[in-house]
């Protein structure tokens, strides 16, 4: 029989396929060709590589991709392999301190990111660190007791709006912050998380940042009583946060060590300039797996095992 003079009901299952497949087809064999709607799966969705999230962020953080200037500041991107600096991301903010997270958290294990300081301008500042999806995103990482950062001024690092001293020296444009975490494997949110997560946890205190007011954290030094064991009374272990700057260890010990609370934590950087400043502050994000400072035995205290690039991150379906 000749191409296309088939039957009427092999015509109409023609047309049926073509429905279901969202394309057209080929009249002569039925296969499907290409130019149909891409898979609902894949349509609204954050991109399944890390970067800064698009969405997960304040409207005032512009975020951009910056992987080709990643690539050249790294050396890499001269080969086939087109995934070495897959995570680049560049954010830009002005007029008051704001957050965005990343697009993938850590579960469980070590992972690192890099941050350069590419412009803070007069009165910019810039934290970086890792926060839990209950962080203020119209507040710095480390206001409240969700998040640890270290920031720009004296090279001091931040949680539950408490500060001590850590880097030996000041961060500024140009200087690239080496984040490390390390989250315990753990057995579920611990009893007594639920409540403090929801601001349940007793009374909060305004405190000034950057000629803003905001909320800070009751509980001391980020955790509650009944968040420091796991439902059972069985202690989960602790959480290690650390940073270096340009491969250098910040300081010989970790900049926090606390009981683990069965959080996932996003590697999360905050922006602030004050509304005199014309152009906005503006740092870049390097998720690797090729870095410009490789977090080698140099860059943190003995305690911290070898982590991963935080692009080996897997997505993860959180409980809210």
């Amino acid at each position: 029989m000749p191409p296309g003079s088939g039957s009427l009901e092999e015509e109409q299952q023609q047309q049926q396929q073509q429905q279901v497949m969202g394309g057209d087809t080929d009249r002569r064999t039925g296969e499907p060709t290409s130019g149909g709607a891409d898979p609902p799966e894949t349509q609204g969705h954050e991109p399944s590589r890390v970067s800064v999230s698009a969405k997960d962020r304040a409207a005032q953080m512009i975020v951009t991709d910056d992987t080709e200037a990643a690539e050249a500041e790294c050396g890499a991107g001269n080969s086939d392999d087109k995934t070495t600096t897959a995570g680049a991301t560049k954010v830009t903010s002005h007029k008051g301190y704001r957050t965005a997270r990343a697009t993938h958290a850590v579960q469980s294990g070590a992972y690192y990111f890099e941050v350069t300081l590419k412009h803070l301008g007069k009165t910019g500042h810039a934290r970086v660190g890792w926060c839990t999806r209950e962080a203020e995103l119209h507040a710095p990482v480390g206001a409240d007791a969700h998040g640890f950062c270290i920031r720009d001024i004296n090279g001091a690092v931040v949680h539950a709006a408490r500060r001590k001293h850590y880097a030996r020296k000041q961060i500024k444009d140009g200087d690239v912050v080496g984040c490390y975490i390390n989250v315990p494997a753990g057995d579920g949110e611990p009893a007594g998380a639920a409540a403090a997560d929801d601001g349940a946890n007793g009374a909060k205190e305004l405190v000034k940042l950057g000629g803003a007011m905001y909320f800070k954290s009751a509980e001391v030094g980020g955790q509650s009583a009944n968040e420091k064991t796991a439902p059972g009374g069985t202690p989960k272990g602790d959480l290690l946060v650390a940073f270096s700057v340009n491969g250098v260890a910040c300081s010989d010990e970790v900049a926090f060590q606390t009981p683990y609370t069965g959080k996932l934590y996003y590697p999360a950087v905050s922006l602030y300039t004050s509304n005199a400043q014309v152009e906005g502050a503006t740092l870049a994000v390097n998720f690797g797996p090729e870095f410009r400072h490789p977090p080698t035995a140099d860059a943190f205290p003995a305690c911290c095992p070898a982590p991963q690039p935080a692009s080996a991150l897997v997505q993860v379906q959180e409980k809210m």
